[in-house]
């Protein structure tokens, strides 16, 4: 029973997070923020789905007029993902420059060194700058650095010629290159149409992209249906006219046909329950691991 439980609540999670990244797609902002809400406050998702969460509550607190809340939505993102990053091209300029402001501030308090030189460059330094792209390296990391010749004495009558000043090599800065933009259209699952659901023969499912069950119950349904079929044949041809049965046949064939049907009554209501109820979960699962 507890299992159960555990799965009811996990799958409604995912539909109330599939609900709110929609409605932030469709820029129903004040919608989705009383549901983002209840996800994020204490958060009841993890991974992925955390980071796509925050990413969407703090782009509709932007849009509804809560700036300020909608820092403090990003600051907790990028504590949580530092490298989380956003598709530019399907959001609005300004909630983009937003967010790679946070981004820049988050990255260089994170990253702070003290400053030897004198405050008025200090103070120039610390101006917000655009973000690099990632996979970019300073071609000034990679090039030697020189050690400073000192002043030599003059040389000696028959004294060895000084050598060549020595390289002191540097190694490149380490740069995440594999990370993605992640967009939060890809966090989405579109649901199935009602009446694609309410067909028999795993239909439901395969709509739901749930191709697992999809196939089992289309296979059993087909099995028991074609077991009915038959029984029902044999069980016409060893009866009479009067309705008893044949020398040497049985009423067998009557329960068989019974239990043949009861099974895919039952089979085909299952269906059309979990087409409702718990293959959309699967499907979105199966979806989001790809």
């Amino acid at each position: 029973m507890s299992l159960a439980c555990g799965i009811a609540a996990a799958d409604d999670t995912r539909a109330k997070l599939t609900q709110a990244l929609s409605l932030v797609e469709a820029a129903r902002f004040e919608q989705a923020v009383p549901l983002l809400r209840e996800l994020l406050a204490p958060p009841v998702v993890k991974g992925n789905d955390l980071r796509a969460a925050r990413i969407a509550y703090a782009q509709a607190l932007f849009y509804t007029g809560q700036k300020k809340q909608a820092r403090a939505e990003l600051k907790l993102l990028f504590k949580k993902f530092p490298a989380a990053s956003i598709d530019e091209t399907a959001i609005a300029p300004d909630f983009v420059e937003l967010f790679n402001e946070i981004r820049a501030n988050e990255i260089r308090g994170g990253d702070a060194r003290p400053d030897p030189s004198p405050p008025a460059k200090h103070k120039q330094a610390e101006r917000p700058s655009k973000p690099e792209p990632q996979a970019r390296v300073d071609a000034a990391a990679t090039k030697p650095v020189v050690a400073p010749d000192k002043p030599e004495p003059a040389a000696e009558p028959g004294a060895a010629t000084p050598s060549a000043p020595k390289e002191i090599a540097v190694a490149p800065a380490t740069i995440d290159a594999d990370a993605q933009p992640i967009a939060i259209t890809s966090q989405t699952h579109k649901p199935a149409p009602w009446y694609l659901k309410m067909l028999p023969f795993g239909v439901g499912q395969f709509a739901n992209k749930d191709y697992a069950v999809g196939g089992v119950l289309l296979a059993l349904e087909l099995g028991l249906l074609a077991t009915n079929i038959a029984m029902i044949v044999l069980n016409r041809a060893a009866q009479n006219a009067d309705g008893s049965y044949q020398p040497g046949t049985s009423p067998a064939l009557y329960v068989a046909q019974q239990v043949s049907a009861g099974g895919l009554y039952l089979t085909l209501g299952f269906g059309l329950l979990d087409a409702f109820l718990w293959s959309p979960g699967r499907g979105e699962a199966r979806a989001q691991r790809q």
